[in-house]
């Protein structure tokens, strides 16, 4: 029973016996040392037994829970009648008598509910598409972002509306940058984003992309096909922005768009080295800048004709764009109505984002339906579990946006985390 060291076999012996393998050291531990370590395995044995049981205990009083929590359901699902005495859920045929059939939709306009009609189109936004011609139009770019995109950021706020320039000049260096493919890309997205446009134009007719650029964006866009005829796209950027914009739908841009002429002269005051900025040398250019005012005037909008101070214009733009807000988006009652009217815009989107497109499970919708029977008078939650990605949101919104007008005395609470 005393402490000795341990015995380990020499390998040398080993080495020296002739035809056998070698086997490895053999460790002998002291007794007292072994006795500790058996005990500890035991102690960690029992500890894992006890952890096992605790597991089976809980899962077993959930497991035992979930089914009477079942049973409820079932028992008020048969009684509403959404399932039949079998158990199994009845044909969208056979519910003429169901409670949810009878009711008429008397409540689809709420001031306090998510997705009512009341709420208008949740996605508030004021998008301002800028076109200009890139040297000639600094000085008004300058003006609209120091002066003019501040106070209309303001005047949206007020209201509850985003507000978002696009001037796709703004900081680009030189004419390389400015005429670049990935500009053209991205004036044809954005032109089609936008819901107010305003066009600058002077003395230069702009930037005519080259053909193989207009035909790498024509693969994905058959309106700009459409354009092609016999030109071969001889057309500046800002014309077909303006074709796009304007002329496709005149009933959609009537008073939103708007046009700000400068006085083809206006570059005469400058030396020789930056007049060509502000004219065209080419006169077929300048005949086709001459043929696209007249175009914009025949669309019978708004049109400032030969200013002479950039200020002038960027003062008008603040006077149209001022009174489209204005018009387009009346200001709320109070601040209150105003905190109220983002909550309910900013959970609409998201469940209008939800009811694209969306098959729903008849089997979730009944027993939603049969939950919410007011006859039974249900006291129990109705909670509904899914795997990240499984459509719970996509269940709720779709299920509320169909029925919640079958009840018109619930008010329905649609919260998104």
């Amino acid at each position: 029973g005393s402490e000795q060291n341990p015995v380990v076999s020499s390998p040398e012996k080993r080495e020296g016996r002739e035809g056998k393998e070698p086997r490895e050291p053999r460790v002998v531990l002291p007794v007292r040392e072994r006795r500790r370590l058996e005990a500890l395995e035991r102690e960690q044995e029992r500890a894992e037994n006890e952890e096992i049981e605790r597991a089976e205990a809980e899962l077993a009083a959930a497991e035992a829970a979930r089914r009477k929590t079942e049973e409820n359901m079932r028992e008020a699902e048969r009684r509403s009648g959404a399932l039949d005495d079998d158990g199994e859920i009845q044909g969208i045929n056979e519910v003429s008598n169901h409670w949810w059939m009878s009711h008429q939709n008397h409540k689809l306009v709420d001031d306090m509910e998510v997705c009512s009609e009341s709420i208008g189109d949740p996605n508030r936004h004021v998008r301002v598409y800028i076109h200009t011609t890139f040297k000639e139009f600094v000085e008004e770019r300058r003006d609209l972002a120091r002066h003019v995109f501040p106070e209309l950021m303001h005047l949206c706020s007020e209201r509850g509306v985003a507000f978002s320039p696009i001037d796709l000049f703004w900081q680009t260096v030189d004419l390389a940058e400015a005429t670049q493919p990935e500009q053209l890309h991205y004036a044809l997205d954005e032109v089609d984003s936008c819901n107010y446009w305003l066009f600058w134009f002077g003395g230069c007719y702009g930037w005519i992309p080259p053909a193989a650029q207009f035909n790498v964006e024509a693969k994905n866009r058959a309106w700009l096909s459409d354009n092609r005829g016999e030109s071969n796209y001889a057309q500046s950027l800002g014309e077909v922005l303006f074709d796009r914009a304007v002329i496709t739908d005149l009933s959609v841009s009537q008073g939103k768009a708007f046009f700000y002429f400068r006085d083809e002269m206006y570059g005469e005051g400058f030396e020789e080295s930056v007049r060509e900025q502000f004219l065209d040398p080419d006169p077929v250019l300048r005949e086709m800048l001459a043929a696209l005012k007249e175009k914009m005037r025949q669309t019978h909008m708004q049109v400032l004709e030969d200013y002479t101070e950039p200020m002038n214009s960027v003062r008008q733009a603040f006077e149209d764009l001022q009174g489209c807000i204005q018009r387009d988006f009346p200001p709320p009652a109070n601040e209150y109505a105003l905190d109220t009217l983002r909550e309910r815009h900013v959970h609409t989107a998201m469940a209008n984002s939800r009811q694209g497109a969306y098959i729903p499970v008849e089997e979730w919708v009944y027993r939603v339906h049969a939950h919410l029977d007011t006859r039974q008078h249900v006291s129990h939650p109705l909670v509904i579990v899914a795997p990240e990605g499984g459509g719970k949101t996509a269940f709720v919104a779709n299920y509320v946006s169909n029925y919640r007008g079958f009840i018109p005395q619930a008010l329905w609470v649609q919260y998104h985390v």
